[in-house]
């Protein structure tokens, strides 16, 4: 780490800082190496300061450096175009759809309209241009329940409290609330009652299969 600068490189040090003519005798007969590096000069003014005596010097060294220095030699590359471009897969292999039918839903005898996943994930809801709605049991295919509502449905959802498990299905310009019948008696009876039907009239509209 260089030396911070000091009183001696001041351009009007105090007297003590200032060499004798003695002194600097003495060092010109030293050898190069062991001469100071700055000797002290006092000013009267900034503007009596000369300019740097080897300015001109060590910028000349600079540049000879700078010409001399060792070059890095390049080594110019072949590459071939055709390995740049990125290997894609083929078009077959990039289907979101699977290719083979592992389980078959049948029962329907018009177009499907739509679908409704249960939140637990064991039952699917749908329904079709035949006029009814069908409770499928996802793990086996097995249709559960099937409601027939006159006319074709176009859309199904299920109920978002889960303590009421009901079917909401669309059928021409109304909305039909069915009773699924999962989770048990007290489910049923609180859906039931929320939809304030009677209980002779829900088990004539279920049929099960």
């Amino acid at each position: 780490k260089p030396k911070l600068p000091g009183h001696e490189e001041s351009y009007n040090p105090p007297k003590e800082y200032v060499p004798t003519e003695e002194e600097k005798a003495g060092w010109a007969l030293l050898p190069p190496e062991e001469r100071p590096g700055y000797v002290p000069q006092a000013f009267d003014c900034l503007r009596h300061v000369p300019l740097y005596g080897d300015f001109i010097k060590e910028r000349f060294e600079r540049c000879l450096d700078l010409y001399l220095c060792p070059r890095v030699r390049k080594k110019r590359m072949f590459i071939d175009p055709k390995t740049l471009v990125p290997k894609l897969p083929k078009p077959q292999d990039l289907q979101p759809f699977p290719q083979t039918l592992a389980m078959r839903f049948s029962g329907h005898t018009g177009c499907v309209r739509c679908i409704s996943p249960h939140p637990s994930g064991q039952w699917l809801a749908s329904a079709s241009d035949d006029g009814s709605v069908r409770l499928w049991e996802v793990a086996t295919g097995r249709c559960s329940a099937k409601w027939k509502l006159g006319e074709p449905v176009t859309s199904v959802g299920w109920c978002p409290n889960p303590a009421l498990q009901l079917l909401a299905a669309a059928v021409g310009k109304r909305v039909v609330l069915v009773l699924s019948g999962l989770g048990g008696e007290e489910v049923e009876s609180a859906a039931r009652a929320a939809c304030k039907v009677p209980a002779a009239a829900a088990a004539g509209e279920q049929q099960q299969q």
